[in-house]
């Protein structure tokens, strides 16, 4: 009877270690930053400047580097640019002041093209690239 008693005692905590625990995560899981909650508005350019964020600049280079090897269409270049935007807003959820930068920006798009398979346009970008940043 003892025993069972004790038990039944150390089930009880258990249960309410459980909850108070569940609780906590309850409120870290309120306060934490989803990325509905969070939008790229601003990314920093080469020379430091500040810019209004604008997805269909990503596109336009996209596309331009598909059109130069004849791979991919403009809805494929959006689909690039969304996920682009998904990858630099993953990181501004956990960072909170995440300003992205062109180099950045340039890195997520070339592993979007690799990563769906669109390596003749990666290579074109990748050369494209380079060329702006020489001027």
């Amino acid at each position: 009877m003892i025993k069972e008693n004790m038990k039944k005692q150390e089930k009880k905590e258990v249960d309410l270690s459980l909850q108070e625990i569940q609780a906590d995560n309850s409120i870290l899981l309120k306060k934490a930053r989803r990325p509905s909650d969070v939008q790229i508005a601003q990314i920093q350019k080469r020379d430091g400047e500040i810019v209004k964020f604008d997805i269909s600049a990503i596109e336009r280079a996209v596309f331009k580097s598909m059109e130069a090897v004849n791979e991919g269409t403009q809805n494929e270049a959006a689909l690039i640019a969304k996920k682009v935007l998904e990858d630099l807003t993953e990181i501004a959820v956990r960072y909170k002041n995440f300003v992205p930068d062109v180099e950045g920006i340039q890195n997520a798009v070339e592993r979007e093209l690799m990563a769906n398979g669109y390596m003749n346009s990666a290579k074109a970008y990748i050369l494209y690239r380079e060329k702006r940043k020489a001027l």
